[in-house]
């Protein structure tokens, strides 16, 4: 019995000490972060990046003390105020490996979102995204990480999502959208949207999700190609993609006849033929 008092008592004391650690201000915004994680994301987003915000300047006591009461690592304070020689940011260094504990206070001490110039890696929400993680997504997103970001060959989330076969973390990135349809259109350095990869490896249900969010179903990659236009070793792809609207390219036609026109010219007319069987008449 006694034991059980001194640790209400110990318990109380704690927490008192907690509370006066915590500013007033810092305590509210603590309970408004805490509470719009049941809410709508745009709400969740402000409250986060609010929080964010306010504790840039705080500190080290302040810091340790909003991470007990959101019951997150402590211990990676260092990892944000110290200066390592790697080109690796904290919140890169923990995504592979890390937990979404660490990544949540990660973001809410300050790390980048942003990768580190010329470091060649990707801004944290890709190396999440391109891994599947999704609630670290959801964690980055919701604390200010750009759903425009992309990697060096101008590869988005939203790209990597597509490859890598994940599409609850698709609907994650939709969540933070607010209604946009832009970050469905990205093109990388090779003119290629998210639509474009789903259609050239055939991913039908991906490709369908995407045209439901938004996505432009005709747009031209770097070699004039639709999605449909790649997605054509895939029957069943090309079907669906057919019967929501999206169409061959004009340009590739007239590059199919130039092709011809020079294969003609130089191996002859018979040899044209023997390769196009019907189709060259």
């Amino acid at each position: 019995m006694l034991s059980s008092m001194k640790l209400v008592i110990f318990s109380y004391l704690w927490l008192m000490v907690s509370s006066r650690e915590l500013p007033p201000a810092m305590a509210d915004l603590v309970e408004a972060y805490v509470a719009a994680q049941k809410g709508e994301k745009d709400d969740l987003r402000v409250a986060a990046m609010s929080l964010r915000k306010a504790l840039k300047d705080e500190s080290e006591e302040v810091k340790m003390a909003v991470l007990e009461a959101l019951k997150l690592p402590t211990d990676l304070i260092n990892d944000v105020t110290s200066r390592p020689e790697t080109p690796e940011t904290p919140l890169q260094k923990h995504i592979p490996y890390g937990t979404v504990a660490e990544v949540e206070a990660l973001c809410i001490l300050g790390s980048s979102l942003d990768p580190k110039d010329d470091s060649g890696y990707a801004s944290p929400v890709v190396m999440a995204a391109s891994k599947g993680k999704k609630a670290m997504v959801d964690v980055l997103l919701r604390f200010g990480a750009n759903l425009y970001d992309s990697d060096r060959l101008g590869k988005t989330a939203l790209h990597f999502a597509v490859i890598r076969l994940h599409p609850e973390v698709i609907m994650t990135l939709n969540a933070y959208s607010r209604g946009s349809s832009g970050w469905l259109d990205l093109q990388d350095d090779f003119g290629d949207t998210a639509l474009h990869a789903a259609a050239r490896a055939g991913l039908t249900d991906t490709a369908k999700l995407l045209v439901k969010l938004g996505a432009e179903k005709n747009l031209q990659n770097e070699d004039g190609r639709s999605p449909l236009d790649l997605a054509k070793k895939h029957q069943d792809t090309a079907t669906e993609l057919k019967e929501m609207g999206c169409h061959e390219t004009y340009f590739k036609g007239v590059r199919d006849l130039a092709r011809g026109t020079k294969k003609m010219l130089e191996e002859g007319p018979l040899a044209y033929m023997f390769d196009k069987g019907d189709q060259a008449w």
